[in-house]
Formats: structure tokens, sequence, C-alpha cells
């Protein structure tokens, strides 16, 4: 979501997940599967960008992705990254394992319009991942299966 007041410019392929042994992970952006008679679904996974939706102006619209150069977000909007899919080796088998292999997933940010000079801003956002606060929502059951067990309140993650 963009909480600035200057319009960005966001592309998928931009997002890295950090792990803890210094490999920098890029996603694998694949469209999403769908049967045919899913035309919604195919639509919304067109272009290998993995957007599924896209807020603007307080209004979700699932069906528009705005092109190869990424997607244009102004003050409030903000895109949701349906399939993405990050690597992991053999030995990572659940999703709690993955996440404790992670330090912190990034996005390179753009100011949309470039300045006189032909410069276009950058930055980078971070989230990053807290091991104490990611195990305390599994449960491991017998097996070695793991369950999602509770969902955690909007600041404990």
């Amino acid at each position: 979501q963009n909480f600035g007041d200057v319009p960005v410019r966001v592309r998928p392929e931009d997002l890295c997940l950090h792990r803890k042994d210094e490999a920098v992970v890029r996603p694998i952006l694949e469209p999403s599967p769908a049967s045919s008679d899913d035309e919604g679904a195919i639509q919304r996974s067109r272009g290998g960008l993995g957007v599924q939706a896209l807020g603007r102006g307080g209004r979700l619209n699932e069906d528009s992705v705005d092109g190869e150069d990424g997607i244009v977000l102004a003050q409030w909007d903000f895109a949701v990254l349906g399939v993405c899919l990050f690597a992991m080796e053999s030995t990572v088998t659940h999703e709690p394992l993955a996440l404790e292999c992670c330090r912190d997933l990034s996005l390179l940010v753009r100011r949309a319009c470039v300045d006189p000079d032909g410069v276009q801003e950058r930055s980078v956002a971070r989230a990053t991942f807290d091991e104490t606060k990611i195990w305390k929502h599994y449960s491991e059951l017998p097996g070695k299966f793991w369950v999602f067990t509770e969902r955690p309140a909007l600041g404990s993650v």
C-alpha cells in the first residue's frame, strides 16, 4: 500500500526474500492455476505479474493490471499479490520451517514519474520476520504435520 502522497510504481518482479543464510531469493511468478471454466481467474492471472487485485480510490478492482512496467499506486492505493512462490531447499518441508529461514521481505519502490534530470527516485520497503512470533501460531500434530492454530491480532505479527 502506498501511504505517501507521491504516486509510486511497483513490480512484483522486484520482490525479494532475504534469508538468514544471506541468500536472496526472487519469486517464481507464474499465472494462477485455473480451469478453463474460470474466466475471471484466468484474466486476473495473465501477464505473469501475480497481481490478483488492486485497490484504487477506496474500491477493489480484481480485473485490472497496469502493464509490464509495473503498477502505479496513488496515495492509499494497494496491490494484492496472488501467486508468488519462493523456492526453498528440499529439507524445508513445512510452512513454519520456511518462515523460520527468512530474515525479511523487500520490495523496490520507484517514484512513478521521472524527474527533469531523467533520474527515477527509488527506495526499498521491508517487512521483517520475527521467529518468536511465527512459532506461536503453529502447532505440531503427530506425523510431523503442522497446523496454523490462531489468527494473529493486527499488531502481534
